[in-house]
């Protein structure tokens, strides 16, 4: 992780020689980076959470929504 940081900090690109290539996230590219043992990049473990919460906050800006919380 510090790699990635310092590879930022200096350059503005967190990738660099030695490290893993880390792709930037988008929905063609919906990887993350895992830190956990060798750093490796890997499929969302619930690939349906952010749209949950996606049409959750969407559902709250509605006068349904709003008037839940009241």
């Amino acid at each position: 992780m510090a790699t990635y940081w310092t590879n930022f900090a200096k350059s503005g690109d967190r990738n660099g020689e030695g490290a893993p290539a880390w792709t930037a996230f988008n929905d063609a590219n919906p990887t993350l980076m895992y830190f956990a043992g060798t750093p490796h990049t890997g499929p969302i473990p619930s690939a349906d959470a952010p749209r949950v919460l996606d049409q959750y906050f969407a559902w709250r800006g509605t006068p349904d929504g709003e008037a839940f919380v009241q």
